[in-house]
């Protein structure tokens, strides 16, 4: 998360999404930036927040921006943002280096977990990064797979010069995605599939395991992406 005051600008880091290497290109072009990363414990809220891949809201609140400004960030295909995040968590977390991608869906993954625990930020559903409510709030956003050539697009647009290098690349290769992950996946990040235009594969039916079951079916992916916020169970 990094926000020039001087330009009035502010990249939002969404997390697996070239973050770091972009991170180091805008740090070095603009040192007096006001740049995030890392964790820290907040006494207010009494939790620990991460710093670096902060929502939209959170970063105007943490930088006191106020009037005009431009923002931009990169989304990624969920699909290979999840393998990308799962073969991280298995590199840093040497306890789980033998966790499997069904373990990982079914298991420990669920709405609230990828929303709200900072262990789990890089797995968070894409579009929490860059809207509020139903409206987004970033002013420009590019895709991951149309690198290099957009970053050309965001050098021109507000007059970046850095070159973009390439930042936290673990050589371990993540497995294909089985049907049942494919299936997960297309449900636990609906929206990202929605909002950002990325094609869904087909995938199979598998319940997860989780913890007070019937209350899942709040969450609007559970209800066909009906965003209203009138339901109750």
């Amino acid at each position: 998360m990094i926000w020039m005051k001087a330009r009035r600008l502010l990249f939002v880091h969404n997390p697996k999404c070239a973050g770091t290497a972009i991170h180091k290109a805008l740090t070095a072009e603009f040192p007096d930036a006001d740049a995030m990363w890392g964790r820290r414990y907040d006494c207010a809220r009494d939790e620990i927040r991460d710093l670096a891949h902060m929502r939209i809201g959170e970063a105007r609140a943490a930088f006191a921006i106020d009037g005009a400004f431009s923002s931009f960030g990169f989304v990624r295909d969920p699909y290979a943002r999840f393998l990308s995040s799962y073969v991280h968590l298995k590199h840093w977390n040497k306890d789980f280096a033998a966790l499997s991608q069904e373990e990982l869906a079914f298991d420990l993954l669920d709405e609230e977990r990828i929303r709200f625990d900072w262990k789990f930020v890089h797995f968070a559903p894409q579009y929490r990064f860059f809207y509020e409510g139903t409206t987004r709030a970033v002013s420009h956003l590019w895709k991951v797979e149309d690198l290099p050539a957009a970053w050309d697009e965001v050098r021109a647009k507000f007059a970046v010069a850095a070159p973009l290098t390439v930042e936290n690349k673990l050589d371990a290769p993540a497995p294909a995605l089985s049907e049942a992950v494919i299936g997960r996946l297309n449900l636990l990040y609906a929206r990202d599939f929605a909002l950002f235009s990325y094609a869904k594969r087909a995938g199979g039916a598998r319940e997860p395991r989780m913890l007070y079951r019937k209350f899942a079916a709040l969450w609007p992916e559970r209800r066909g992406l009906d965003m209203s916020d009138k339901t109750d169970v």
